[in-house]
């Protein structure tokens, strides 16, 4: 009859033990995502446009430059300009704004370096891919001295986009016309600023089809390159199955020398 009692009650505290471990496991996984991600990157709908920051780097991957003559830089400029990219790009960093994850002088700071980078992709004939123009932009801004310095977050995991941005225009890169839909690509041992060099193929309309296999890194928000990561139990966060196990078994060695 003691043993009998001591399994019961055994048995009533395994929902206890599992119960503290399955939150803790649950929590684990909701850390794993970044707070920016989860209100400036959400999931949509496929009838929907994309957020800003998730089509910028859509957008980016598609028209990485295919060599380094002109007329590939030429073409790379089309392709970023003649689309959505610089007003998705500065709407991302309304999004980490709205969402206190920015200040205002940080936005007026980054619309200034966006500025100087896009005139000199977009105006005349460009020299380099947009990656390398903003990091000399960047490298060379200053503070900017006026506007919020603080932070706050003024939609608290809301993700609709119209709460910082509105579109004026069709959504993707730009349309790639003239000689410079003509571009293809350069085979070099050691491809330029980390990019792999790929095939375009020119259509009637002028633009250019891409299939891309790696982008360019930037040092601001959005990165163009990912990585999948499969985490150990040690780095996820979450109690490793192996305690879980040994938490079971000290509790059932608790109730076996308890019926001794």
């Amino acid at each position: 009859m003691k043993q009998q009692a001591v399994l019961v009650s055994f048995a009533a505290s395994l929902p206890t033990a599992l119960a503290w471990i399955a939150p803790n496991e649950l929590l684990a996984r909701d850390d794993d995502i970044p707070y920016q991600d989860i209100v400036c990157k959400p999931e949509t709908s496929p009838e929907d446009d994309l957020p800003p920051c998730v089509s910028i780097e859509i957008i980016e991957t598609a028209c990485l430059s295919n060599g380094t003559d002109a007329i590939h830089y030429e073409a790379h400029a089309q392709c970023m300009c003649n689309g959505s990219f610089f007003p998705e790009k500065l709407a991302c960093e309304r999004c980490h704004f709205v969402h206190g994850l920015r200040s205002g002088s940080e936005v007026d700071r980054y619309e200034g370096i966006l500025a100087a980078a896009s005139n000199a992709l977009c105006d005349g004939n460009p020299t380099a891919p947009f990656a390398s123009l903003f990091a000399s932009a960047e490298a060379v801004a200053t503070p900017v001295s006026n506007g919020a310095t603080g932070a706050t977050d003024q939609f608290v995991s809301e993700t609709d986009v119209s709460l910082y941005y509105t579109a004026t225009g069709d959504q993707g890169a730009g349309t790639i016309t003239g000689d410079a839909a003509s571009a293809t690509a350069t085979t070099t041992n050691s491809p330029p600023f980390s990019e792999t060099p790929t095939t375009g193929t020119a259509s009637n309309s002028g633009e250019e089809i891409r299939t891309t296999t790696s982008a360019a890194d930037e040092s601001e928000t959005s990165g163009t390159a990912t990585e999948e990561v499969n985490p150990t139990e040690e780095d996820s966060g979450a109690i490793p199955t192996q305690a879980a196990d040994r938490l079971v078994l000290g509790l059932a060695g608790m109730a076996l020398l308890a019926a001794v």
